[in-house]
């Protein structure tokens, strides 16, 4: 396929993805530059997604980012809810490695304190991953969150990350439960709390799931010619496609890590933020980590712009309470027969 008919496809596979979200109405793509200061309440999941966003705003004229963390490994909105309370009695505990984005000096800081130390435009949150497909999780601790937020940084916008599903050969996958189950899951969870408190998403776990679905060739697990049991010093199995981590070597013994995002997709869920936070096509991106093939690295921001401008929907739009038009949630993902028909009309048949 031609990088014509590459192009022709994603729109093609985008257009369908639009009619699945179901009346939900898209934000407008601009090209209008600005700046965006970004404070992520989140975990590692969201310094995946933000990795390579300094570097793509610094590649993009008129793009200025300003960016902190108020992150903790396996962060769960209860525990940053109950943190911020322990806090509000305990001054000394600061649980967050933090970077003052005026003075760039990095300290430990409680969750008010890097609430009320920039006039941030935008606050993320999300849910553990192990937890993002578990609707009981969610509340109270997103409602007492949001709120606690909008307390210490009024004038910010609440946007809602939304993870990815764990790679296919996940230890969480077992007695039928599946990739694909984890991603509906946590997007239906993610779809409702966004309509409940008015929150954009920063879908990067819809990227994800369309790239997986259509990047060719595909993540295949196992590796036919690998031995697991008895690996070879230093020697890893094919992961070609792969998004996470997966299989590595360390101090001479194989890790596997299927939650994380290896390089591949840092830079696809940093693209889909881009083109969601500043407004810009994600193909126009200019930074390229030098881990990836331009091929590749063209092939992901393709991917991120077909998501982002099919599911940057604006729910803070719709009431309270409002029920999805069709009466059900948008199913944010595309069948392989869709795949196929997308393909066989951007092959012009």
């Amino acid at each position: 396929m031609t990088h014509r008919e590459m192009l022709r496809f994603y729109l093609v596979v985008s257009a369908m993805l639009l009619l699945q979200v179901g009346g939900l109405a898209a934000e407008k793509t601009t090209t209008k530059a600005k700046t965006i200061r970004l404070l992520t309440v989140g975990n590692s999941f969201s310094r995946n997604a933000t990795r390579y966003l300094p570097d793509m705003a610094k590649s993009m004229p008129g793009c200025k980012l300003i960016l902190s963390r108020a992150d903790v490994g396996g962060g769960r909105l209860d525990q940053h809810y109950k943190m911020a309370v322990r806090s509000e009695g305990d001054e000394q505990f600061k649980p967050y490695g933090f970077r003052d984005p005026v003075t760039h000096r990095y300290s430990k800081v409680n969750l008010k304190t890097a609430l009320v130390a920039c006039k941030w435009n935008i606050v993320t949150i999300q849910q553990y991953s192990a937890y993002s497909y578990k609707r009981a999780t969610f509340e109270p601790w997103f409602g007492k969150l949001h709120a606690y937020i909008m307390k210490y940084a009024p004038q910010a916008k609440i946007y809602i990350h939304q993870t990815w599903a764990y790679r296919s050969d996940a230890g969480a996958f077992h007695n039928g439960f599946t990739q694909q189950n984890m991603y509906d899951r946590l997007t239906e969870n993610y779809l409702f709390y966004a309509k409940k408190y008015h929150c954009p998403i920063l879908p990067s776990g819809a990227a994800f799931q369309l790239c997986r679905q259509l990047q060719e060739p595909a993540f295949v697990f196992p590796d036919s010619d690998y031995d697991y049991k008895c690996p070879p010093d230093g020697v890893l199995p094919n992961q070609t496609g792969s998004l996470n981590v997966g299989y590595f070597w360390d101090a001479g013994k194989l890790g596997h890590d299927t939650h994380h995002a290896n390089d591949r997709g840092c830079y696809l869920a940093g693209c889909t933020w881009f083109e969601v936070l500043f407004g810009i096509d994600a193909c126009k991106i200019l930074f390229t980590p030098k881990t990836l093939a331009p091929k590749d690295a063209a092939f992901l921001r393709e991917i991120a712009h077909a998501t982002a401008s099919t599911f940057k929907v604006a729910v803070a739009e719709l009431p309270p309470g409002a029920p999805v038009p069709g009466g059900r949630y948008p199913r944010l993902s595309v069948t392989r027969e869709e795949i196929q028909i997308a393909r066989h009309r951007a092959a012009g048949g």
